[in-house]
């Protein structure tokens, strides 16, 4: 069998999965509400919110489309996985021109566009505004500081525990977005006027909306709004990294990274284990497939919608169109509002619920960078490949402290954080969704057998939504007048 540019896969049948059953299925799911934790954010809680007042409502099918986008885009690097136990990333190095190249072009990629650590700061935000009683100012830099580094400090320990830092993160982001969840269906549903429901109704099924904002000229903002729609970047693609961890398909023989504390009999193959399309395997594998479904679909694409939905509608509510409000201003006339009429404690929850949103995902900030680069290396890299399987927490934690100390060091910067360099961010996350999408479909028509590769509409999915973005990012970088692409062009004389 074609094992492409890195070693041969062991040979396995595959395991069969549990019985789907109510508590089976609580036991199974987890990847997806990780990814729903990740997706969960700043771009949720702070951007989000001030684009759907500029627009009414007018973006929600945008993000529906998004998200549809992204769920084919998952349950196809999924796919990968159940059938290699390895993460997609591994079979993209499978390719040409190498494992070498492919590893670098990714963490280069990485560098560029989600090495930037700002969820601690605004999760500082938060928490120093439930401390003061009112949003920080200037004046209280020091104390966001310092709270931005508890913040980072408190995320970082999270992964040191739990056998599996899989089992940690997964305990963790469940919590959480159970707690974010119910506050939010709480307020959606006793303080939102029909009206405010029938708006973000109506741009949810307004399909003639992409045509109305393709012809606008505000490309950064719908592309910034894009970007922090369901998970975006490589984020996708790391889903399959957590289901190799949980134990899905053939991930369950080729083992997990262990935690600090409680993981010392764990370990991580360098490479995958394959098995034969036997009939009894591929029962196996549509059985597999129903916890994928159930796991993607039902929990995080329906969680990602709603996790966009709910912010801004309780936005719409509470926002008056046109204010001039920008990332924790929409965040705190928000609180305003739901104080005001459901009392001043409601203005606490409402700040600290936006805590529960920026934590979750500067939790996934600290855990998926270090995750995707130490799989690359391990897999990628002669070196790291001659390393003993135990040694895989060695690589991840080392790479862990690099991250975090990065980090530490942002948050001392004190830096500002204006709508426009959060949206040009956002655009710049735009970049690495779209050769996931092209590669994964290489991937799979390469290496599966043809009696688990995806149908061909799904392929034609993935391959428009590539060209969707790749169209997108061209127009935030060169046709809206604050692109980076055309002010650089400015400069040279060439526009």
């Amino acid at each position: 069998m074609d094992a492409g540019g890195l070693p041969e896969w062991g040979r396995a049948d595959l395991p069969e999965p549990p019985p789907l059953t109510l508590s089976n299925a609580r036991r199974m799911i987890g990847p997806g509400v990780i990814a729903m934790g990740l997706a969960l954010g700043a771009g949720e809680w702070l951007f989000g919110p001030v684009v759907t007042v500029r627009y009414q409502g007018r973006l929600m099918f945008v993000v529906l489309l998004v998200i549809f986008f992204q769920s084919i885009l998952n349950t196809e690097c999924i796919r990968y996985t159940l059938y290699t136990g390895e993460p997609i990333f591994s079979g993209y190095m499978r390719l040409k021109p190498g494992s070498r190249f492919w590893g670098a072009f990714f963490i280069g990629i990485d560098v560029g566009t989600n090495f930037w650590p700002g969820l601690a700061l605004t999760a500082a935000t938060a928490l120093a505004a439930v401390y003061l009683g009112a949003m920080p100012t200037s004046a209280d830099s020091t104390l966001v500081t310092w709270l931005a580094v508890a913040v980072l400090l408190l995320a970082a320990g999270v992964v040191l525990f739990g056998g599996k830092v899989y089992n940690s993160v997964e305990r963790a982001m469940k919590v959480l977005v159970s707690l974010v969840f119910l506050y939010l269906l709480f307020v959606a549903v006793t303080m939102i006027e029909g009206a405010t429901w029938r708006k973000i109704a109506l741009g949810t099924l307004d399909v003639t909306s992409i045509f109305e904002l393709a012809g606008g000229e505000e490309f950064l903002i719908v592309g910034a709004f894009v970007a922090y729609a369901g998970l975006g970047g490589f984020g996708n693609a790391t889903i399959s990294n957590y289901v190799r961890d949980k134990g899905w398909g053939m991930g369950s023989l080729v083992g997990a990274i262990p935690s600090a504390v409680g993981g010392r009999g764990l370990k991580l193959s360098h490479v995958g284990t394959v098995f034969p399309p036997t009939e009894p395997n591929l029962r196996r594998w549509n059985d597999w497939w129903r916890y994928v479904r159930l796991d993607q679909y039902a929990v995080w694409a329906f969680g990602s919608f709603m996790g966009m939905l709910l912010p801004s509608v309780i936005a719409l509510q509470f926002i008056e169109p046109g204010a001039a409000v920008s990332e924790w201003g929409a965040a705190a006339v928000q609180a305003d509002g739901i104080a005001r009429v459901a009392g001043p404690a409601f203005w606490y929850l409402t700040i600290l619920c936006g805590f529960f949103v920026l934590f979750s995902s500067q939790i996934g900030g600290i855990e998926i960078l270090p995750r995707r680069w130490s799989d690359l290396l391990w897999t990628g890299f002669p070196g790291f490949r001659e390393l003993d399987e135990r040694w895989i927490r060695r690589v991840y934690y080392s790479v862990v402290g690099l991250y975090l100390v990065w980090c530490l060091i942002i948050a001392g910067l004190q830096l500002d954080s204006p709508l426009y360099i959060a949206a040009l961010m956002a655009n710049l996350r735009l970049f690495p969704i779209i050769p996931t999408f092209i590669l994964t479909v290489f991937v799979n028509r390469r290496f599966l057998p043809p009696e688990l590769r995806p149908p061909l509409w799904r392929e034609v999915v993935m391959l428009v939504a590539g060209a969707c973005y790749t169209a997108l990012l061209i127009a935030t970088l060169f046709l809206d007048s604050r692109g980076v692409g055309r002010k650089l062009l400015e400069v040279l004389g060439l526009w």
